[in-house]
């Protein structure tokens, strides 16, 4: 089914693709946004909340004019619904391996096409070859390659395009109160700053963790702005990790381990790591209260030591929710954890549940770099379970 994004006035939408496939919908034919297409790629679009105001006014619908149609097999892959006008992405792929876009801009009310845009070919990369931004107070924005294009909204003339960024975007951004379009770096962690009127504002080539050391790996998950104005970049590396990078200086001020919210009936049952290779480290039971008991396992697959105890499920990230397991143990024959009060504290990264199979698996990152039960014996610091049904 086609998806619909509604873009409100306090949000902008990131919509960020590469490949759309090369069957969808004829450019020619107007939207129906209400009809199912068969063959239509459903992709899962996450409007980013920006707290800015996008658009000041809409352009005035016209009546039905002559416009130059878009190419036909242009496949549809957004659709944004913004006040009383519908903006059609449409991708379009050659036999020489090359792409373009169309861009069709709807009076939604009557249907009437009120103009189209076409961008010129590029070969198809590895990375998102176009970034939708949409509609803005600067006009319609998008990226394409390392170049931002700015649309007039009424008539879909070129306003102003930015010189070439430094980085490929990586398929996020985020708006800032001016105006201003924050694009992190596909290939390192750079930050790119783009204005209204497609000046470069700001450029940081290597953004640095809390320590001032570069952040030199990960690819970027996404990208935020808080109340407090700074940024929030999430990178995943090992663990998953969000920097809270001041706009106007690049600088890190605050750094933590990005976490999950999850429930205490998302904990209970049998969980083990490497469910399907047989080299279990962990297999662990969770009541209903988050009593556990859990068995570490050597290399020859021989039980090591026993623990029982039990969870407290806290918050570590205060906006995220219950993201924190705090463990506490009652016995063990572990010698080297007999005057422990627990078998370390972990914050939960990762869950997922399948709904067919109702099947969970969820990571569990060692908090606070303090020592734990992997840590000791395993060298990890974080471990990923799989619940289980045990045998018998």
């Amino acid at each position: 089914m086609k998806k619909i994004l509604a873009v409100a006035l306090a949000f902008a939408m990131c919509l960020s693709f590469g490949a759309c496939g090369k069957s969808g919908d004829s450019a020619d034919d107007p939207v129906n946004t209400q009809t199912e297409t068969e063959g239509q790629t459903e992709q899962e679009l996450v409007p980013t909340d920006t707290g800015v105001t996008l658009i000041d006014s809409e352009p005035e619908a016209v009546p039905a004019k002559d416009v130059e149609p878009l190419p036909e097999g242009g496949n549809l892959c957004y659709v944004i619904e913004a006040g009383n006008m519908t903006y059609n992405f449409y991708e379009y792929y050659t036999d020489e391996a090359a792409v373009y876009a169309g861009i069709n801009a709807v009076d939604t009310a009557s249907g009437n096409t009120l103009w189209n845009y076409v961008t010129e070919e590029q070969y198809v990369a590895q990375v998102d070859n176009y970034t939708v931004i949409g509609p803005t107070t600067a006009g319609f924005v998008f990226t394409k390659e390392d170049v931002v294009y700015c649309l007039n909204p009424v008539d879909g003339s070129l306003e102003w395009t930015s010189e070439p960024m430094n980085d490929w975007p990586a398929g996020n951004f985020v708006i800032d109160d001016d105006c201003n379009f924050y694009f992190p770096g596909y290939f390192s962690a750079s930050l790119t700053v783009i204005g209204s009127d497609g000046s470069l504002v700001n450029y940081f080539e290597t953004l640095t963790d809390i320590y001032g050391e570069p952040i030199d790996d990960g690819w970027c998950d996404g990208i935020s702005m808080g109340k407090d104005g700074n940024l929030r970049i999430k990178y995943s590396f090992d663990y998953p990790t969000t920097y809270v990078v001041d706009p106007k200086t690049g600088e890190c001020v605050d750094e933590y381990i990005s976490t999950v919210s999850i429930e205490k009936e998302d904990l209970v049952g049998c969980w083990m790591d490497n469910l399907y290779s047989g080299d279990q480290h962990v297999i662990m039971s969770i009541e209903d209260d988050l009593s556990f008991n859990m068995s570490t396992y050597d290399s020859n697959g021989a039980i090591m030591y026993t623990y029982d105890g039990y969870f407290e499920l806290d918050s570590f990230v205060d906006e995220v929710g219950n993201d924190w397991l705090i463990s506490h143990l009652t016995s063990t024959d572990d010698p080297a954890f007999a005057d422990w009060e627990g078998i370390g504290d972990y914050v939960v990264t990762y869950f997922f549940k399948d709904d067919e199979s109702g099947r969970r698996t969820v990571e569990l990152v060692q908090a606070n770099n303090g020592d734990s039960v992997l840590s000791i014996y395993f060298d990890m610091t974080s471990i990923l379970l799989h619940d289980f049904e045990p045998m018998g």
